[in-house]
């Protein structure tokens, strides 16, 4: 790595970014139907970059540095549908695609700066990206009774900007029982989250001292729990 980028107190310019979106939004089925569509594309100047990278004394150091000039696209598309007085369902989409179109940082830490720099790909842009969530509310002699389920997926994506580290592909899934009394102004819960008990990490920094080895910490994995909300008009 060049001297000169690793310096941590190398001053920075401002990131500069021009985006275009178009989408739509509409109701169908007499407003039962909603639906939510976009497609997006930023061109992003001087990117500013917060980059992790691994130091033999400190293990890790973080520089914000003004490493390329990228261009990022995609689609989001959410649907809401309700299906009965009680029942509603919804789903999501999005797709996003990102690439530099210049390099002004040795990336990679090879020592230059060179198209193996430009062909890397974007950290923390996950390709694909869906989910769904049905919630069932009844109205009772008691109160209100809601059920809700939902899940998602994530795909991989990497994590640094070199690409040694990954985050790897998720599936969420989550549920939830709530009882309302008193006109909900008491609501008791019970709740269930990432109920597939999925191993995932909030970042996946290399190293310096041990050949493979990263700063990779865990998020939660599953978890029950129950709450207990009072609504003070």
């Amino acid at each position: 790595m060049k001297l000169n980028q690793s310096l941590p107190n190398a001053p920075f310019d401002e990131e500069e970014q021009r985006s275009v979106e178009i989408g739509l939004k509409q109701d169908f089925a007499g407003g039962k139907v909603r639906a939510n569509l976009a497609a997006y594309r930023n061109r992003i100047e001087d990117m500013q970059r917060e980059l992790n990278l691994a130091d033999p004394l400190a293990g890790v150091v973080q520089l914000i540095r003004n490493t390329a000039d990228a261009t990022i696209k995609g689609i989001d598309a959410e649907i809401t549908a309700v299906l009965t007085n009680n029942l509603v369902v919804k789903a999501s989409l999005g797709y996003v695609d990102g690439r530099y179109d210049e390099v002004r940082f040795d990336l990679n830490g090879d020592g230059v700066i060179d198209t193996a720099d430009t062909e890397l790909k974007i950290p923390r842009l996950a390709p694909w990206s869906y989910g769904g969530e049905i919630i069932y509310q009844r109205d009772t002699s008691w109160g209100t009774f809601t059920a809700q389920g939902s899940g998602y997926r994530r795909d991989a994506a990497f994590y640094t900007d070199n690409n040694r580290g990954k985050l790897r592909e998720a599936d969420m899934f989550g549920a939830r029982l709530g009882f309302g009394f008193r006109d909900d102004s008491i609501i008791f819960s019970l709740f269930g989250k990432n109920l597939k008990d999925e191993v995932t990490i909030g970042g996946d920094t290399q190293l310096p001292f041990f050949a493979g080895a990263t700063f990779s910490p865990l998020n939660k994995g599953r978890i029950y729990g129950a709450e207990i909300q009072y609504i003070i008009d």
